[in-house]
């Protein structure tokens, strides 16, 4: 039997498991960012030894900076691209922390990679990184055994991927391109039980049709593509052990594929469950504080929310309403606060960062 038949069998066995809970999540706070409307936006990351939250802000050309504990927005570090123009994709849009350096990386609409000391005040560029390609840099992830940070050109013709080191010269050390992703490249992690990055392919080839990349950060190398049918990955976060959440486009009027979330053991290159209560998913992320998944779900069928499964059983347990485009989603693992960007018009007329909980 193929893998990939064995992957669609193991996910319908898995779909009957989900089920209620009596928790519920709900929006207690809401953030004021000033500036420009909040209409354009990308992702957004918590760092919690320093308690902040930073969100690849477009409308304002900058990436926002609030104190998870005070819930207070803070600055902004500008000098980005700002909203899309024709033929170009605006920036910032993936960024992340590097816990062990201290250090912002942030994804550019001119195919650059920006990276910032935090431990300046206010945060100082260390270095600008051209990445070759004529479109934005997007998501990342950060190996912290090899040190070495992978960052993706999605909208490049093909798709690729650039390794950089994490040490002090931050030195490019290689290049991966994806021709076979004809849809282009998503979120990648990094799963320390196999020792390498995996990535989000919403199409891989054929129509609906995508797969999870296992890709090799000293080689530098495309391992394999473990399949996964009736997904459009875009999301991935890597949660208990080797599975990994998958945010699935499924959902979304657009591919007509059923609504669902998929997690998958990617040591055993199986899915280990199927939630069909949320679906249509961007960014995704998992809390270790309570030890849960969060799903940024903006084009889910019953409208943009914000989907909560259980990590350790692998069970739905609330959806709470959010705002149009609201796809991106990173938790606090202290406080356990969950902070989702909600566009203007939403509960602040110029849009904000809407604080969410789980009871």
């Amino acid at each position: 039997m193929k893998l990939q038949t064995i992957l669609m069998v193991s996910t319908l066995l898995v779909a009957g498991l989900t089920h209620v809970h009596a928790e519920e999540a709900k929006q207690t706070a809401a953030i004021d960012l000033g500036g420009n409307p909040l209409d354009n936006f990308d992702i957004g990351w918590v760092d919690g030894k320093s308690g902040r939250y930073y969100l690849a802000d477009r409308s304002n050309a900058a990436v926002d900076v609030i104190d998870t504990a005070k819930k207070s927005f803070l600055y902004r570090i500008t000098g980005f691209a700002g909203t899309k123009k024709p033929g170009s994709i605006g920036g910032p849009n993936g960024l992340m922390v590097v816990a062990d350096t201290q250090e912002l990386y942030v994804g550019d609409g001119d195919s650059t990679l920006k990276i910032y000391d935090l431990t300046k005040s206010p945060p100082a560029l260390v270095k600008t990184i051209p990445t070759g390609g004529k479109f934005r840099v997007d998501e990342m992830a950060y190996d912290p055994q090899h040190k070495v940070v992978i960052v993706a050109n999605d909208s490049d013709k093909p798709a690729f991927d650039t390794f950089i080191s994490a040490d002090h010269d931050h030195a490019v050390l290689g290049k991966l391109e994806m021709p076979d992703a004809s849809d282009g490249i998503e979120q990648p992690s990094y799963v320390p039980s196999i020792g390498k990055f995996i990535q989000s392919v919403p199409i891989y080839k054929e129509e609906k049709t995508g797969g999870i990349a296992v890709i090799d950060p000293v080689k530098r190398t495309l391992d394999k593509i473990i399949p996964l049918d009736q997904c459009e990955p875009a999301g991935s976060a890597l949660g208990p052990n080797s599975d990994v959440l998958m945010g699935c486009k499924a959902g979304d009027s657009a591919p007509d594929l059923p609504a669902h979330s998929v997690i998958v053991d990617v040591a055993k290159e199986k899915a280990v469950a199927t939630v069909e209560q949320i679906g249509g998913s961007d960014e995704v992320w998992y809390n270790p504080g309570n030890k849960m998944y969060f799903l940024a779900a903006r084009d889910f069928t019953g409208g943009p929310m914000l989907g909560v499964i259980n990590a350790t059983t692998h069970a739905w347990v609330a959806n709470a309403t959010t705002y149009k485009n609201s796809h991106s989603v990173a938790a606090d693992p202290t406080s356990n606060d969950v902070f989702v960007p909600l566009s203007a018009g939403a509960s602040c007329k110029t849009g904000c960062v809407g604080v969410y909980e789980v009871h």
